[in-house]
């Protein structure tokens, strides 16, 4: 699996084994429309990587951890393999919400955190 680090915390090994969605949003500016002859033109300013993170079942120390460092800063540095460059990049990303259920079992008392998906899209 590819490594995924986000705010310094190695996430990789937090990830489901499908563990990571990588897409590519276009950002348009205003001259984007049909033209005369019927062909369509797109004004794309930017292209910007959106990854959306798949969690395995976490700790609630594990969790408590993650949600703390990503929730200190307004954005969260990612750093992730970009299949544009063929390499790892860093970007610094908004972040959606996260949402968690948490898990109780009675065996020995294990307990986790089922924790659904989180998206960071570059700013």
């Amino acid at each position: 699996m590819k490594k995924l680090v986000i705010n310094d915390i190695d996430c990789t090994e937090m990830a489901t084994r499908y563990g990571l969605e990588l897409k590519y949003k276009k950002i348009f500016g205003k001259a984007k429309g049909t033209m005369l002859d019927g062909s369509t033109t797109e004004d794309v300013i930017a292209t910007k990587a959106a990854l959306t993170f798949n969690f395995i079942p976490q700790s609630e120390e594990a969790l408590a951890s993650f949600v703390k460092s990503v929730y200190s800063e307004p954005y969260a540095k990612v750093n992730y393999f970009d299949l544009r460059e063929n390499a790892y990049r860093e970007i610094e990303a908004i972040y959606s919400e996260i949402g968690a259920k948490y898990i109780y079992t009675n065996i020995e008392g294990f307990s986790m955190w089922k924790v659904n998906t989180m998206t960071f899209t570059e700013r």
